[in-house]
């Protein structure tokens, strides 16, 4: 691609729309003009970000992190975005809260340049996020069924599963009990957490 018969192209353009754009009229030329601005906006921003040395997506991967929506982001959340875009889980030594893992994540992300495919894998989590929760089952035989396929999920899809529709310490205590988890009833939240994780695993693999 030559850029710099981009840029004239677009410098001969620009000058016949200040010259002219005043009395230029028609629906269809509006529409086109309309749509383009659009399109002109979004690769002003590409622009902008290479020529910062910013791989695609970086930039707006970076907005969606400090919007509103980051409340969504919580360190369950950002534990599996971390593994589903660089293949591997993160230092977990020194990301133990929500912002210095997000750090981290955007850290290997710009020196891997995939910043376009950890805004789409965050964007697609972010829209199951906003879901509504499955609710959880009530009686002990679903419960059990429940149980298992939560045995099934990776490390980091159990936990957020956990965060997400396990949140509360009763409902977690009835999941215990229904599955013969030891002290059920008196754990503390975290250790009870780490109880189910490793009853899930085993009984997962024990019934396949």
């Amino acid at each position: 691609m030559n850029y710099k018969d981009l840029a004239r192209d677009l410098r001969e353009t620009a000058a016949l729309l200040d010259k002219h754009g005043p009395s230029m009229e028609g629906k269809a030329l509006a529409t086109k003009a309309a749509a383009f601005e659009k399109q002109a906006a979004k690769f002003k921003a590409v622009v902008q970000d290479a020529a910062a040395g910013l791989a695609p997506g970086i930039r707006d991967l970076e907005r969606l992190l400090q919007s509103p929506e980051k409340k969504h982001f919580t360190l369950p959340v950002l534990k599996l975005l971390f593994k589903e875009t660089t293949g591997h889980g993160p230092p977990l030594a020194q990301c133990k809260t929500a912002t210095t893992l997000k750090k981290h994540w955007l850290a290997e992300i710009k020196s891997s340049g995939r910043g376009e495919n950890a805004l789409s894998v965050a964007q697609r989590h972010l829209a199951q996020l906003k879901t509504p929760a499955v609710p959880v089952p009530k009686d002990a035989d679903a419960l059990r069924v429940e149980f298992n396929r939560l045995g099934g999920l990776s490390d980091e899809e159990l936990a957020l599963e956990l965060d997400k529709r396990f949140k509360k310490i009763d409902v977690l205590r009835k999941l215990a009990g229904a599955n013969g988890v030891p002290d059920a009833k008196t754990l503390p939240k975290e250790e009870l957490v780490r109880s189910l994780m490793e009853r899930a695993r085993r009984m997962h693999g024990h019934l396949l």
